[in-house]
């Protein structure tokens, strides 16, 4: 082989050294290829065998993570699951990180890696590495907030009974707490901006 050439061996990356000896480059199972030879299963460094992806169809735990092109693992938390140890989220690299409302720390969730906002998910941005949540347009979107109009909590209007009691996050809209927007873009994946002059995000 030519010397600093690379391939896709048993055991994932393989490069061919000085000696023209083809070399592992990355440790793998033997049923794993790393993520760069483009095949399922994928070896990413520091968290074992995951599958490669190119969405969220392709992955068991239903979440395929741009930055890396790979599936969150099924026994791992997803975004803005709540969490107390960066070891329970996703795949190596992704925090539990504090999520902040009226500049306090008013919970501690899951977030994914990115090196830009277009690694995040809609409506979450990249800030040091991590997606979080976009401020928020009626009241903050904490991930408290979200979860609770990703699942259709119900609500009395009036009452604080979103998102994280005491902190000015969730909306309760017609019965059903959400967040505010101007548009689509303001709206977690899996739902829609709906209204005509107060909007709300909606799920679809």
């Amino acid at each position: 082989c030519e010397p600093g050439a690379e391939r896709c061996g048993g055991s994932g990356v393989e490069a061919c050294d000085a000696d023209r000896l083809w070399t592992a480059q990355q440790t793998c199972g033997d049923a794993c290829v790393t993520i760069t030879c483009g095949e399922a299963p994928a070896c990413l460094e520091g968290s074992g065998c995951v599958d490669a992806c190119a969405g969220d169809g392709e992955c068991a735990s239903g979440d395929c993570e741009p930055f890396y092109g790979a599936c969150r693992p099924t026994d791992k938390l997803a975004l803005c699951e709540t969490c107390t140890a960066d070891s329970q989220c996703g795949l190596f690299g992704d925090m539990c990180i504090p999520i902040y409302a009226e500049n306090a720390p008013v919970e501690s969730a899951c977030s994914i890696a990115c090196a830009t906002s277009n690694d995040c998910p809609r409506s979450f941005f990249c800030d040091g590495g991590q997606c979080r949540p976009e401020d928020g347009l009626v009241a903050y979107h904490t991930c408290a907030a979200i979860r609770d109009l990703l699942t259709g909590k119900s609500c009395i209007p009036g009452l604080d009974q979103c998102g994280i009691a005491g902190v000015n996050d969730g909306t309760c809209n017609l019965g059903t707490c959400s967040i505010g927007c101007f548009d689509d873009g303001d709206c977690p994946e899996g739902t829609h901006c709906s209204g005509s002059t107060l909007k709300f995000c909606k799920v679809d």
